[in-house]
């Protein structure tokens, strides 16, 4: 991916998502996003969006995501309602909103979940947000994207945030190989083959 000065940000030509399971955008360099977006789009492949904050361009970008996962600080600007239903009115199959401790909201259409963040006692929070929209890329990167398989991902995906906070700096965690294997015990196993927009609406 690259810039020159003074053009527009392009993907190389060559660039293929071939084996891909998930892509994870974070709205920066939000040209380049789309243009990701885009292509896993074409290639059949879930788009993840970790909505830390509203930025120029979030708009074209969200009809292109699948899994739109936001920060309880994401505001939408001039939209006072509920930042869950403006999600799935973009055009995003699954919304959800983490809340620190508290428990992640999750909605696929209508329907709503409450999925609790399991208790620790935390030594370092440094990264815990990213571990979070990681753990969440690889489940569905593993598992599939099927409206039948959304909770067991997020659960998944809480229980590395929470045990991430156990260690020292964003991966001093990892170094506790019985509490790696706990988290992974988790991981979904693998679903039926993807289709990214049949398969959540199935």
């Amino acid at each position: 991916m690259y810039k020159r000065q003074g053009q527009q940000a392009r993907l190389p030509q060559a660039l293929s998502l071939s084996g891909f399971g998930c892509v994870l955008i974070d709205g920066h360099q939000m040209e380049l996003s789309v243009q990701v977006a885009t292509l896993a789009r074409r290639h059949g492949v879930p788009v993840l969006f970790d909505g830390g904050s509203w930025k120029p361009g979030t708009a074209e970008l969200l009809p292109l995501v699948d899994v739109a996962l936001v920060s309880a600080d994401f505001r939408v600007p001039g939209f006072e309602g509920d930042v869950l239903d403006y999600l799935s009115q973009a055009g995003c199959l699954v919304v959800a909103q983490s809340h620190g401790a508290d428990p992640l909201e999750y909605a696929v259409g209508e329907y709503r979940v409450d999925v609790a963040v399991p208790h620790v006692e935390p030594v370092d929070t440094t990264g815990a947000g990213d571990c979070l929209h990681g753990a969440l890329a690889h489940a569905i990167s593993c598992a599939g994207l099927h409206t039948d398989r959304v909770e067991e991902l997020f659960r998944f995906a809480t229980r590395a945030a929470s045990c991430s906070c156990l260690g020292r700096s964003a991966r001093g965690w990892l170094d506790n190989a019985s509490l790696v294997n706990d988290v992974l015990a988790l991981l979904p196993a693998p679903g039926r083959p993807q289709s990214r927009r049949v398969a959540l609406r199935e």
